[in-house]
């Protein structure tokens, strides 16, 4: 054969077609970022071996004899022009600017060429195949789910930035076969023979009965600009008549197509699985912080990674099975974690809705087990950016959606409790009090506002392979609303106490370090000091009747190990006794305390509340307490004392 042309096949009583077109409208919004996302995720998912794959974009003004079928293309937009001949139709418009490049000498072209890939295999008719999925059908995905991509909707993205709606594709596996074929998404018009066409045309070899359109597949009949180099196997993609869009010139395309890359792919690059090259810059994991380090959006990850004081952490999660996390706590940060499957592309980036107020953190989590991976993916919309419990893609073994808000369930719990226990660690090993602010809560409000109480998240509690907490019930770093509650004795609250003489513990900051009174500990310095038993007159562990005033203290926990680490604040001298309460969302129920220290010393515990207790005045006093329930809880923290 040797008749190539471009050819719209008739209608033959089919829907004709217009210009709009779902799969290409998708990426008419952020074109360049969107065309990067979905050329570097096939290259990806094509991969041979450990080495990296290799995407390469390119910019070429070819002279327009040389490209094949341009007379062919020309005389399907003049008759576009002519059946959809109302000058304000959009139709009409697209042809007029789309001749408009006939004109040019040199015709604008784009590559996107992959290397270390395994081009495309399969014939024109099967189907299944990977040349049949991308340049002969439309929504048809042959991908496994390991693979980046799996909608066979992005194959849309190249045309959606060229003024013809015409690519040409270029294959070389790496058993030596070769392809060729031109796909153009244009508009039903009238042929030659006056006959109705549909919307998309096709460049080949025509059979001689005329029904059939083939691939090139003699590597002789390829032209040269456009055949790949013998032994490099891969995919090159040809945008014809390739546009800057209005707005856009080479340069702020270049840079948008390397902001899009980084942002999407960093982790892949960084684990070398793919490098790129734009224009004549090259992004490989050698330099791949120089790029990064440019970019304030995401230099964090990238110092995240190359710090020594990240944290890692490689686990089975649930029905995800084997995930990986990476992550680094600091003050420089808004929480943030990328979000990976295998493939290491962004699937999401989640900077919210943490629980985590005031721990600054960022961070990589990937799932790695293919049935995570499987999960994960059928809950990923076409744009493969976000995992969505709502949403399944119709695989026979795809979860309910309670099974699937109970993996995401799994899988943020489980980061949350990584997070917090190294923020414990770092707390009680290296972190002044005065840092506890910043890693547990947000600042403090003003002195004359009232904190709330109310911001607890229900979750599980679990435990990990080394006793840690991996899921804290409803766990909140909260301030204390005082209410009124049982007394810490049998004995109910005076019957003068009516609320009114309330304390508030809130003073700003306070950074004195908890130590041992003076005669009982290290240094002699004042802070938390028990109180003799009984030196008002009572047995231990009771008052005598007066007049209690309740303090609001700010407080501010967490969980290590099997014991609260409560942080305490007041800008009065407190002497009295401790209640936990574990908090809850209309109201609030007591936790028997079993044991409860300092840094310094013991602390008395009867009848499950910590008694004759004093606390400094302007201090941040840090209390370990042990309770006999097993779950664990958000708490607050009331004090009672006597004038």
């Amino acid at each position: 054969m040797g008749n190539a042309c471009f050819k719209f096949p008739r209608l033959n009583g089919g829907c004709s077609s217009g210009l709009n077109n779902a799969g290409i409208e998708t990426f008419k919004s952020d074109p360049w970022g969107k065309l990067a996302r979905e050329c570097a995720q096939n290259s990806l998912d094509a991969r041979i071996g450990e080495a990296p794959a290799k995407l390469v974009f390119r910019f070429h003004e070819i002279p327009k004899d040389n490209i094949p079928g341009i007379n062919d293309l020309r005389e399907a937009f003049i008759h576009c022009k002519e059946y959809w001949n109302h000058e304000d139709s959009q139709e009409y418009k697209f042809s007029n600017k789309a001749l408009e490049f006939f004109d040019q000498e040199k015709i604008p072209v784009l590559e996107i060429s992959d290397y270390n890939t395994t081009g495309l295999h399969g014939e024109d008719k099967e189907r299944g195949s990977a040349w049949h999925a991308l340049v002969m059908s439309a929504g048809e995905c042959n991908k496994s789910v390991e693979n980046a991509g799996g909608f066979g909707i992005g194959k849309s993205a190249p045309f959606a930035v060229s003024a013809w709606r015409t690519v040409f594709y270029s294959s070389l596996t790496p058993e030596g076969d070769y392809a060729f074929r031109g796909v153009c998404y244009n508009m039903t018009h009238l042929d030659q023979e006056g006959k109705e066409t549909q919307g998309i045309g096709y460049y080949g070899d025509i059979e001689e009965d005329g029904t059939e359109i083939l691939s090139i597949r003699d590597h002789e009949r390829i032209p040269k600009l456009f055949c790949r180099e013998k032994e490099k196997s891969g995919t090159s993609i040809f945008v014809l008549a390739f546009s800057y869009m209005e707005g856009y010139d080479l340069i702020t395309m270049q840079a948008k197509l390397k902001h899009a890359v980084l942002e999407n792919f960093w982790p892949a690059i960084y684990f070398g699985k793919i490098c790129f090259i734009i224009g004549n810059e090259d992004i490989t994991k050698d330099n791949l912080a120089e790029y990064m380090a440019k970019d304030e959006g995401l230099k964090m990850f990238m110092q995240c990674m190359e710090s020594s004081d990240k944290v890692y952490a490689k686990e089975k999660v649930g029905r995800l099975g084997e995930c990986e996390l990476y992550f680094l706590l600091t003050d420089d940060a808004r929480p943030e974690l990328v979000c990976t499957r295998a493939s290491r592309m962004k699937i999401q980036s989640i900077s919210s809705k943490w629980g985590l107020e005031g721990i600054g953190f960022v961070g990589l989590f990937s799932c790695l087990s293919p049935e995570g991976n499987r999960i994960l993916k059928n809950m990923e919309p076409p744009e493969h950016n976000r995992w969505d419990s709502g949403r399944s893609n119709g695989d026979d073994n795809t979860l309910s959606e309670r099974g699937r808000k109970e993996v995401l369930s799994a899988f943020k719990r489980w980061v949350k409790n990584k997070i917090l226990e190294q923020a414990g660690k770092i707390y009680t090993g290296e972190t002044d009090l005065e840092d506890v602010g910043r890693l547990f809560n947000n600042p403090d409000p003003p002195k004359d506002s009232t904190p709330s109480g109310n911001e607890a998240q229900e979750e599980d509690t679990e435990k990990n392979h080394n006793g840690f907490t991996s899921s804290i019930k409803k766990i909140k770093v909260s301030k204390i609303v005082a209410t009124k509650q049982k007394r810490f004795t049998d004995v109910p609250p005076p019957a003068s106490y009516d609320g009114e003489t309330e304390e508030n513990g809130e003073n700003g900051e306070g950074n004195s370090v908890v130590n041992p009174p003076q005669g009982h500990g290290h240094n002699g310095e004042k802070s938390i000091d028990p109180v003799p038993n009984g030196e008002d007159g009572g047995a231990p562990g009771s008052r005598k009747i007066g007049s209690a005033r309740k303090i609001k203290f700010v407080t501010r926990g967490f969980v290590q190990k099997d014991e609260y680490v409560l942080i305490l604040k007041t800008h009065k001298e407190f002497h009295g006794d401790l209640l936990l309460l574990a908090s809850g969302e209309e109201d609030s129920e007591e936790l028997e305390i079993t044991a409860a220290r300092t840094d310094a010393c013991e602390l008395s515990v009867q009848n499950g509340k910590i008694v004759h207790i004093s606390i400094s005045p302007d201090t941040t006093s840090k209390i370990y307490a042990k309770t006999r329930d097993s779950e664990h809880f958000s708490v607050e923290v009331i004090g009672y004392e006597l004038n």
